[in-house]
């Protein structure tokens, strides 16, 4: 979780995707308009499938627990 929070900390909002463009898949650069950059490690990150998946499993485990 330490890293996790060190790493939202690093994130900085790329305004223009067109920076990134030779750096992603052609297909993520056409489906997703939002990314971030890390200012350490220079990663560029973005909301994709697996980011999805993790909060539809969070939102179905705070079901479980509100029904309680």
């Amino acid at each position: 979780a330490q890293k996790f929070i060190l790493l939202l900390e690093t994130l900085i909002d790329l305004n223009d995707k067109n920076e990134i463009q030779d750096l992603i898949s052609e297909c993520v650069f056409n489906s997703v308009d939002e990314f971030w950059k890390c200012q350490q490690c220079s990663k560029i990150f973005w909301i994709g499938n697996q980011t999805k998946n993790i909060i539809k499993t969070y939102e179905k485990i705070m079901d479980l627990i509100n029904k309680k």
